[in-house]
């Protein structure tokens, strides 16, 4: 949903599609937050899962603060469509990494 997410709004020619692309945000964390929480408790020993808990978010806590400044720094440098353009390769990068690293049950 993230890569959808992305892509709609590189195509976007309307407010319409930007909302449109803002709800998928809704669907794509509605995926990832849970499927992190399952992770860790999985993964984590019984006693280390509160850490666990708060290395994820501090993961993502530092992740959103590196891609801010980073995009920011694009942003200056080559402008709003080529900074789409890159959210949707990475996105794309990201689901192939999951696919292909995702344990199977």
């Amino acid at each position: 949903m993230f890569c959808v997410k992305h892509a709609l709004t590189y195509f976007a020619t309307n407010m319409i599609m930007i909302y449109l692309a803002q709800v998928c945000q809704m669907f794509a964390y509605a995926l990832f937050i849970p499927a992190s929480v399952y992770y860790v408790n999985e993964k984590i020993a019984l006693a280390d899962r509160v850490k666990g808990q708060s290395l994820v978010t501090t993961s993502m806590t530092l992740s959103g603060v590196f891609a801010n400044f980073a995009g920011g720094i694009m942003l200056d440098a080559l402008g709003v469509g080529h900074v789409l353009l890159a959210g949707i390769i990475l996105s794309i990068v990201g689901a192939v990494i999951v696919i292909l690293t995702t344990e199977k049950v």
